[in-house]
């Protein structure tokens, strides 16, 4: 049930990328499949406006269970007030690459964590700060300041891809491992990024929170009604995008993920872009298959903000794309109530 922090599972996972890597292409294909598996790539930033949607909710306090994915979502839910955030993911790269995450957080400046994670293309302002042109990645002097707070398990697994890239983060940043490099998504898109002061308190919050000992769970979404645990809110992101049968996801979600929950318990259930624009009506329906009128019709598109009524809130936000932005697009979250 639990990530093996030992070195045997380490080698393991990187012997397995170098197989999957004998061509970018592999890794970058398994990007797009309908599910994704142990050996995937992994987003360096969330692609949901984390930000907008978790400053609606109470987290203060609040005992989460998350998908792993790229360590946004926990930091994020530390920072807003978790007293406890746990995490569950299939994917064992998510795992290895939360860990150097958080062990940066705690270690590099503002300034130095955007430059190693994310690329700037130019001078640009930042609160008080101005971005300078970057184009490198993944910079090996700076993995060696993050390196010291890393486990042993997670200190091999990058140990070894620095070795077998000759200790070149460009080539790291392009060996298919890793999605999602843009500065101003992942400034627009985490509450953590926003300005310095946010970056450290988040810091402080990280701290706290490692404290409280962070699970990682060997996971995937159907396996995690079996914790014999309750939380108070769980982040399932847009894992509903990736799931074959969507009508069997969300009966799952009301009928099982429920009992994980607490009295007051909350699930954000997907995260969508562009919701109203989307051509796929069919996602938005399927998520509310099971919330009927009196007369059982469906809801469907044109009535989904009356599931307000029937204790699921759609949360809507800004695009995460600028561009979208602009004419007003918005994203939402789903959200359950118990």
């Amino acid at each position: 049930m639990f990530y093996d922090k030992n070195l045997e599972q380490a080698n393991f996972a990187f012997e397995q990328f170098k197989l999957m890597n004998g061509s970018r292409n592999i890794l970058h294909s398994n990007y797009n499949k309908l599910t994704f598996d142990i050996y995937s790539p992994v987003c360096t930033f969330t692609t949901e406006n984390l930000d907008s949607y978790l400053n609606t909710l109470n987290i203060n306090n609040k005992r989460c269970l998350t998908v792993t994915s790229s360590g946004d979502q926990l930091i994020n839910l530390a920072l807003h007030g978790a007293s406890q955030v746990e995490c569950f993911d299939k994917n064992i790269f998510s795992y290895y690459f939360t860990c150097l995450k958080l062990a940066a957080i705690q270690t590099l400046s503002y300034q130095e964590f955007i430059n190693f994670f994310c690329s700037t293309k130019g001078e640009k302002p930042q609160g008080n700060l101005l971005f300078f042109v970057n184009e490198k990645y993944f910079l090996y002097d700076t993995y060696k300041k993050i390196r010291v707070l890393l486990e042993r398990d997670v200190q091999v697994f990058f140990d070894r891809l620095y070795d077998f890239y000759n200790y070149d983060g460009n080539s790291i940043k392009d060996c298919g491992l890793f999605y999602n490099f843009s500065d101003d998504k992942a400034i627009f898109n985490n509450s953590y990024l926003k300005d310095e002061i946010s970056y450290y308190k988040a810091r402080e919050a990280v701290k706290r929170v490692l404290t409280n000992n962070v699970k990682y769970y060997f996971l995937d979404i159907f396996e995690i009604v079996n914790l014999q645990k309750k939380y108070d809110l769980l982040l399932l992101s847009n894992i509903f995008d990736y799931i074959g049968n969507k009508t069997e996801y969300v009966e799952y979600i009301e009928k099982n993920l429920r009992n994980i929950l607490s009295k007051d318990g909350e699930i954000i259930v997907n995260y969508q872009y562009g919701y109203r624009q989307r051509k796929d009506y069919n996602i938005v329906n399927n998520l509310a298959i099971f919330v009927k009128q009196d007369d059982d019709r469906y809801f469907n598109i044109t009535n989904i903000r009356e599931l307000s009524k029937q204790n699921y809130v759609l949360i809507g936000v800004p695009s995460i794309y600028r561009q979208q932005r602009e004419i007003g697009v918005e994203d939402c979250a789903y959200l359950l109530r118990r």
